[in-house]
C-alpha cells in the first residue's frame, strides 16, 4: 500500500503526517508549493518519493499522484489530514483486497474543537449500498483519506470539477466493490488555504449548485431522480448536524 499526499505551502502539515507514517508505507508527494520547504523535508525520508508539480493547480495535482501509483492499494492524504502513528501500523497489517473499498470513521478539527464526524457506519452502509448516487450530492464519507482502494489506473479525478470532485471520484471507484468498514479515525484539520476555505470564501452554495447540475448532466439523471436525491442529502445534511450538534469538544489527540 501506498500514501499519496499532494501538498501546498504546507510543511507543517506533511512533517507532521511523514512522522506519524515514520517510515511504515512509502508515500509519494506532489508538490504544488512556491517553495522548497516540503522538497526539503521528504529528503530526510528514505520511504518517501517526491514530485515538484507548482502551478497547476490541485486536481491536476492529484492526478500526478493516481498516475504515479497504478496497481497499487492507495490512501489519498491531504497535508491538512491526519492519522496516528497507531493506526497506521493497523493499517499496514491489513490484507488488502482489490475488489474492496475500505472505509474509515472522520473527526473534523477546528481550532482543535471536533465540529463535525462520521455518522452511523450501518448508515453509511445501507446509502452507498442502495443509494449510491446520494454522495454525488452530499459527503457522508469524509476526507479523501477516509478510505483506502485499488488504484487500477482507470480513474482520475475530474478537473472539470472543484466542490465535488472527491464524491465524483469515490462514486466512480465504488461500483461493483464491497464497502468494508475499519474502526480507524480520520482527522480533517482545517488549514487557513486549504480548498475548503477557499471554496467557501467564493461562494459555497454557488458551487455546490453549479457542479451538483453538471453531475446531473454528467450521469444522465433524470429530474425525478435529481429530485429525490436532492432531498435526500437534505435529509442526511439535518441528521448529520444533530448528530454532531452533541459532539463539540477537544480534540482528544496531539496534532
Amino acid at each position: 500500500m501506498k500514501v499519496l499526499l499532494p501538498s501546498y505551502n504546507y510543511a507543517e502539515g506533511v512533517s507532521r503526517s511523514l512522522k506519524s507514517i515514520n517510515g511504515n508505507l512509502e508515500v509519494l508527494i506532489s508538490d504544488n508549493s512556491d517553495d522548497n520547504q516540503i522538497q526539503k523535508i521528504s529528503t530526510k525520508y528514505n520511504n518517501v518519493k517526491y514530485f515538484f508539480n507548482k502551478g497547476r493547480g490541485p486536481v491536476i495535482n492529484w492526478n500526478n499522484l493516481i498516475n504515479n501509483s497504478i496497481d497499487e492499494t492507495v490512501l489519498l492524504l491531504h497535508d491538512d489530514e491526519y492519522l496516528t502513528s497507531e493506526e497506521f501500523k493497523i493499517i499496514k497489517k491489513i490484507n488488502f483486497e482489490s475488489n474492496k473499498v475500505y472505509l474509515f470513521n472522520y473527526k473534523v478539527i477546528k481550532d482543535k474543537y471536533i465540529i463535525n464526524r462520521s455518522i452511523n457506519n450501518k448508515f453509511r452502509g445501507f446509502l452507498l449500498n442502495h443509494f449510491p448516487k446520494s454522495i454525488l450530492f452530499i459527503n457522508f464519507i469524509g476526507p479523501t483519506a477516509a478510505y483506502t482502494f485499488f488504484n487500477n489506473g482507470k480513474n482520475l479525478y475530474d478537473e472539470k470539477l472543484l466542490w465535488h470532485v472527491d464524491l465524483d471520484f469515490f462514486y466512480r471507484i465504488i461500483k461493483n466493490k464491497q464497502i468494508i468498514f475499519k474502526d480507524i479515525t480520520v482527522y480533517s484539520i482545517l488549514k487557513r488555504n486549504s480548498l475548503t476555505n477557499k471554496i467557501i470564501n467564493k461562494n459555497k452554495i454557488y458551487y455546490t449548485l453549479k457542479e451538483t447540475f453538471f453531475l446531473r448532466k454528467k450521469y444522465n439523471l433524470t429530474y425525478f431522480d435529481f429530485i429525490f436525491y436532492f432531498m435526500l442529502a437534505a435529509i442526511i445534511r439535518i441528521i448529520n448536524k444533530i448528530y454532531s450538534s452533541f459532539i463539540k469538544k477537544k480534540c482528544d489527540i496531539k496534532y
